[in-house]
């Protein structure tokens, strides 16, 4: 690996490829914008589009963030249980302050969003 690596750097780094760079540019402005529609919902229950934003908001932009889906209740309960900092956020006015907090807290986190995939009212989908 450490004789490929300096190959492959050297090989992206001769090749910017400016238009798809530019095209992925405008899909991601594109997207921000039909999404900032929908999480400027404040009011319960959660919308994930919603989470996303404060996530976006509230973490480094290069940080890596893990997403289950699975049984959350079960998961939440086995990870408080081994001394990891738990919270459950189930009102978009806690989410901003909940996710500072665990940010704050400098060990492991599992942060348990109740959410909902209603459209907010006077919105498209």
């Amino acid at each position: 690996m450490g004789r490929i690596l300096p190959i492959l750097t050297a090989q992206i780094a001769d090749n910017p490829r400016t238009d798809w760079c530019n095209t992925i540019e405008t899909l991601r402005r594109d997207w921000q914008e039909r999404m900032a529609v929908e999480t400027g919902c404040d009011r319960g229950p959660i919308s994930p589009q919603f989470l996303v934003r404060t996530l976006q908001d509230a973490v480094d932009p290069h940080a890596v963030i893990a997403l289950d889906v699975g049984d959350h209740f079960v998961w939440f309960t086995r990870v408080r249980s081994v001394g990891c900092l738990g919270r459950r956020v189930e009102h978009p006015a806690e989410l901003a302050g909940a996710l500072r907090e665990v940010l704050d807290a400098n060990k492991p986190v599992l942060v348990d969003v109740l959410t909902t995939n209603v459209i907010p009212p006077g919105t498209k989908p």
